[in-house]
């Protein structure tokens, strides 16, 4: 009775944590929504069952099996975890933060100080995260890999005078500084 009790939570906890790594690295987005919703249900589905396993190896006094533990604890800790690593928590000092903002999305930019670069971008319906290395040559910031964002949205070498980072290349492959920049310190403007 135990052991399948905690099993159920286990095999919960395994289903749930393959659909939010489908949904952390974008896998099939036609079906994103229908996955954030299976991973609802699998976190509710994860309390309820962490709940009767608890009830029920008290009730009876025998400990789950030890390997059941662990394979749960590693599943449930390698969620925040990629959470932290693909939004930068590990990359160290950030150098520069800078937003682009228009009228249905917004693009974040953020340089850390090892040569790492995180951009989010967030739209109506989701966010995508774009990862890479960059180099600073004077006020060109170069980007290692191209397209950066899946298109040639953002160049491969992007200028920075002030507080803003030109990012688009017109039709004449100069930068437009009317719309397309990056405002430097952003949030903090506010």
């Amino acid at each position: 009775m135990v052991i399948r009790s905690w099993r159920k939570l286990l095999f919960t906890i395994i289903i749930s944590t393959i659909v939010y790594f489908m949904l952390s690295y974008d896998i099939n987005l036609y079906i994103q929504f229908y996955l954030f919703l299976i991973l609802i249900i699998g976190i509710i589905t994860i309390f309820v069952f962490l709940f009767k396993a608890i009830i029920t190896s008290v009730t009876i006094r025998q400990l789950p099996p030890m390997w059941t533990l662990i394979s749960c604890l590693i599943l449930i800790v390698s969620m925040p975890l990629n959470y932290c690593y693909k939004n930068g928590f590990f990359w160290g000092k950030k150098i520069i933060e800078a937003a682009f903002l228009d009228d249905r999305s917004r693009m974040d930019l953020t340089l850390y100080e090892n040569g790492h670069f995180l951009i989010s971008s967030n739209w109506l319906v989701g966010v995508e995260t774009f990862t890479g290395k960059y180099h600073i040559n004077g006020d060109t910031i170069e980007f290692t890999k191209y397209p950066i964002v899946d298109n040639d949205f953002v160049a491969k070498r992007i200028i920075r005078k002030d507080k803003k980072i030109y990012f688009r290349l017109n039709d004449s492959f100069n930068y437009d500084t009317t719309f397309y920049y990056f405002q430097i310190d952003f949030d903090k403007n506010k």
